[in-house]
């Protein structure tokens, strides 16, 4: 067995299945690896990965909760997390599932069903990649050392001695383009998007730094077109669809908003942030129906973010749905009872709903809470007078 693996590192397991952590876990016995952590999910697997210091993840891709891929996104936009060592393990692997998971950044992935060799022999191959990275990938994270720092010029010189040794690399073309666009050098970025896309039609990145790039300089045409090949390449990324259906949306065109934006929301899972972005993106369209689905969708991940019941509130109010945005209101003073704002605006939904003594109700307990509340103060008398004239 190759000296790479540490004996003493600790392995994350998630899979639902118990059986299949209960396999796992002998083969890992089998290496000498004793240390062994399971989750039965993967959104317990992330709160392990966030409270508990994990080397190296072993995640099956479907998931309760959480998927593989979704936790494979949560761990690479996590700071400290983000180079913990992934293994995804399938039930079967299509071009697109490869596509989607290579994008996400995963170190590998094993077919069900394995035996223990095939599965020794790729976390060995991780965590070899990892010990000794392709000369490619030290210019890359070299260059991005020096774009953090704004060392723009210094950035531009590794990719282009990187492009000398390996000059059909299209992920050194593609950081030379985002650095160059950074810098402001829009027309040589152009080229360098174009010229990836050219020698690897499939590397989505490249599609998708030169459809920000012209969606910058306002040409969405073409912007859309270059991220509508990404998501040729890779339909799974819920982001993605999520910046088809923004631009469909500066276009003017709803029907195609709608159909992009909803295929998001059914790929973002449990990711509350982004359905919370929809949501705004329909919102801003004037689309309320649809904004409060997402919302709705968001809070279901995340029941406690105040804002979004606050949006959600607002999205039900603007189509009459006052009784659905009383209920949502009156969830979130269960998670924030002293929340002036919150009282607001379930006193605003019930005045619309012509519940006017419940609405005062809630007006008296706001400027309890805040007695400079001015809205509050105004809205009291508006409520006062009408209540008066019945």
């Amino acid at each position: 067995m190759s000296t790479v693996i540490n004996k003493n590192m600790k392995v994350l397991v998630a899979d639902d299945m118990s059986n299949m952590r209960r396999t796992i876990r002998g083969m890992l016995r089998q290496m000498g690896i004793e240390n062994v952590a399971e989750a039965s999910n993967g959104e317990e697997a992330l709160q392990k990965i966030r409270s508990e210091k994990i080397d190296f993840v072993v995640t099956d891709w479907n998931m309760p909760k959480l998927s593989g891929m979704d936790l494979l996104r949560s761990i690479r936009a996590d700071e400290d997390n983000r180079s913990v060592p992934i293994l995804m393990i399938t039930a079967e692997i299509t071009e697109e599932q490869i596509a989607h998971a290579a994008e996400s950044l995963v170190d590998g992935y094993i077919i069900k069903p394995f035996v223990f060799n095939i599965f020794e022999n790729k976390m060995q191959e991780v965590l070899e990649k990892r010990a000794k990275p392709h000369p490619i990938e030290i210019a890359i994270n070299v260059g991005k050392a020096f774009t953090e720092k704004k060392l723009y010029d210094k950035a531009v010189e590794v990719y282009a001695k990187g492009l000398q040794k390996f000059p059909k690399s299209a992920r050194l073309m593609v950081a030379l383009g985002n650095v160059l666009a950074e810098k402001g050098d829009t027309g040589r970025a152009e080229d360098m998007f174009k010229k990836a896309n050219q020698v690897n039609p499939l590397f989505i990145k490249g599609h998708e730094g030169l459809s920000t790039l012209l969606e910058k300089q306002g040409r969405t045409d073409e912007a859309l077109k270059a991220l509508e090949k990404a998501a040729k390449i890779s339909p799974n990324n819920p982001v993605r669809q999520k910046n088809i259906g923004k631009i469909h949306l500066k276009h003017g065109d709803k029907a195609k908003a709608q159909i992009a934006f909803k295929v998001a929301l059914r790929q973002a899972g449990n990711d509350d942030r982004l359905s919370a972005e929809i949501g705004e993106a329909f919102m801003d369209a004037g689309m309320e129906d649809q904004a409060a689905t997402a919302f709705k969708q968001s809070l279901a991940s995340d029941p406690k973010n105040l804002s979004v019941y606050n949006r959600l509130g607002i999205a039900l109010r603007k189509k009459g749905r006052y009784n659905e945005a009383i209920a949502e209101y009156r969830k979130a003073l269960a998670v924030a009872p002293k929340d002036e704002a919150l009282h607001f605006n379930l006193a605003k939904a019930l005045f619309e709903a012509k519940k006017y003594d419940e609405s005062l109700d809630m007006l008296n307990r706001a400027l309890k809470l805040d007695p400079e509340f001015k809205e509050a103060m105004e809205l009291k008398k508006q409520v006062e007078s009408v209540n008066m004239s019945f």
